[in-house]
């Protein structure tokens, strides 16, 4: 197991107890998820197709109420590096022998940890292995799912998944944003492959922390959009996930532009924890 995995599995074990904590940012992001799948899955006539969602990121599953998303989608497929997490995540919630909910544990979402944990600070890779990195996440390598899916969530992943460059290779790295854009750029292409035409993609996202931003732990929620604002305007907010910015990608992408439609950002939330929170936000479009 490499050092990013590492990380991840250790949050993961940190976050397990947290369930109460993520309640009001679950209820966010389950209803979310069931914007596109109104009806039940018993409601549904014989001849329309199960509705099947993919969870990208899953982990111990505390931000997905799974009875709840299990009366709409016949099918709930959880996908995550941390297989010690998924199990757990679903056993919580009661549902370890719901033949209906499976896991797809070990998969590195970018393909690119195994040569990231071996950079740092310390010891920056030569050039021409990040050149050879920026290559990989140009090619559209699927994910080993059976696609395609009705909706499809990145919960939280991406943040993660940038921060993974920012531990191995450094902010004042020449090739840091570079790599940080395509890496985003990578995810969100896998993210609308897995996806059916006119099914729903849900990217979920937190994109700033009280750390530099004191007030988000008390400011009043109407009061988050224009914080939010002002933040961004600011620069400050994690590398990579300007919400702003996001949005716009799914309109001017080269990539991502033919093949989604109705991209939509939703007012951001907050997510507390013990000695931080979070604001999230939440872009939707529907896949061609």
């Amino acid at each position: 197991m490499n050092r990013i995995q590492n990380e991840q599995r250790h949050r993961n074990q940190k976050t397990r107890g947290c369930w109460e904590l993520y309640a009001e940012h679950r209820r966010r992001v389950t209803e979310l998820l069931l914007g596109h799948c109104p009806e039940e899955v018993s409601a549904r006539g014989g001849d329309l197709p199960t509705p099947r969602l993919c969870v990208l990121g899953a982990g111990n599953c505390n931000d997905l109420d799974l009875p709840q998303l299990l009366a709409s989608f016949g099918e709930i497929h959880l996908v995550d590096l941390d297989g010690e997490a998924l199990s757990a995540g679903v056993a919580a919630q009661h549902l370890d022998t719901e033949a209906r909910v499976a896991l797809h544990s070990g998969i590195d979402l970018t393909g690119l940890n195994a040569r990231l944990s071996h950079w740092s600070h310390d010891q920056p890779p030569p050039p021409r292995d990040i050149e050879a990195l920026l290559a990989t996440t140009a090619s559209a390598t699927p994910l080993p799912l059976e696609w395609p899916f009705e909706t499809v969530a990145s919960v939280c992943l991406l943040s993660q998944l940038l921060e993974a460059v920012k531990l191995t290779l450094g902010e004042t790295h020449s090739q840091y944003l570079p790599l940080v854009q395509a890496v985003r750029a990578r995810h969100l292409r896998q993210a609308v492959s897995l996806c059916r035409p006119g099914g729903q993609l849900v990217l979920v996202t937190d994109f700033v922390s009280s750390d530099t931003c004191p007030e988000l732990a008390t400011v009043a929620e109407p009061q988050l959009p224009a914080l939010a604002e002002q933040l961004v305007l600011a620069q400050n907010f994690f590398t990579g996930l300007n919400p702003f910015l996001l949005r716009r990608l799914f309109a001017s992408d080269p990539w991502l532009a033919p093949r989604i439609t109705q991209p939509r950002l939703f007012p951001p939330w907050r997510w507390h924890f013990p000695t931080r929170s979070y604001a999230v936000c939440a872009i939707t479009a529907i896949c061609r």
